[in-house]
């Protein structure tokens, strides 16, 4: 991420940088680890769930600035194939 884009972030997102702080991990990506103050605020109800998809949107792009074309469509698989592991599976 960009030192300039990481700025904003901070800027606009206060909340949620002063929540990431609690987070048990420091490389947190507030989705589904364990111990993440982000998610716990949201279950909650004292951080809605859009104002965290806004942020997590925001950092994706800010991640992609510095990519490549071919960098970027990397990075998207990468991302989609994490998605696919979290995904419980069917049972009969």
């Amino acid at each position: 991420m960009t030192s300039s884009m990481s700025k904003v972030l901070k800027t606009v997102f206060t909340d949620i940088e002063t929540l990431a702080q609690d987070c048990r991990f420091k490389d947190c990506q507030h989705q589904s680890e364990p111990g993440c103050a982000v998610r716990a605020a949201t279950d909650a109800g004292s951080l809605t769930p859009e104002r965290l998809a806004d942020f997590n949107k925001l950092a994706i792009e800010a991640d992609y600035s510095q990519l490549s074309a071919r960098e970027i469509e990397q990075a998207k698989v990468k991302r989609l194939m994490g998605s696919l592991k979290t995904r419980p599976t069917k049972q009969n």
